[in-house]
C-alpha cells in the first residue's frame, strides 16, 4: 500500500476550471463588460476604482464622469463585471 500524495480527484483537478477574478487596484481605470441601463451605463464604458470592498465578497465602488466631469454613476461591481482592458467593439 503507498502512502505518497493522494492522485487529485476530478473535482480537485484545475485543469477546466474558472481562472480566478482580476484583481484592481484603488483609483484604476475599469471598463464594465455588460450594459447597466439602470445607471445609463453601456458596455465597455470606462470608470474609476474609487472604494474597494472586501466583505461579504470582494467588490468596488466605480464612479462614472460625465465629459462635463460630473458624477454620471456610481455603484459597487463584482469582480467579474468589470475589465482592465477595453471589451471589443
Amino acid at each position: 500500500m503507498s502512502h505518497g500524495s493522494p492522485r487529485p480527484t476530478r473535482s480537485d483537478d484545475r485543469r477546466g476550471r474558472t481562472p480566478p477574478p482580476q484583481r484592481f487596484e484603488l483609483l484604476q481605470v475599469v471598463y464594465i463588460r455588460d450594459a447597466h441601463p439602470g445607471l445609463g451605463l453601456v458596455k465597455g464604458e470606462c470608470g474609476t476604482i474609487v472604494e474597494t470592498l472586501e466583505k461579504p465578497d470582494p467588490a468596488y465602488l466605480v464612479e462614472f464622469v460625465d465629459d462635463d466631469g460630473a458624477t454620471k454613476a456610481e455603484a459597487a461591481f463584482t469582480p467579474d463585471q468589470l475589465s482592465a482592458t477595453p471589451p471589443p467593439p
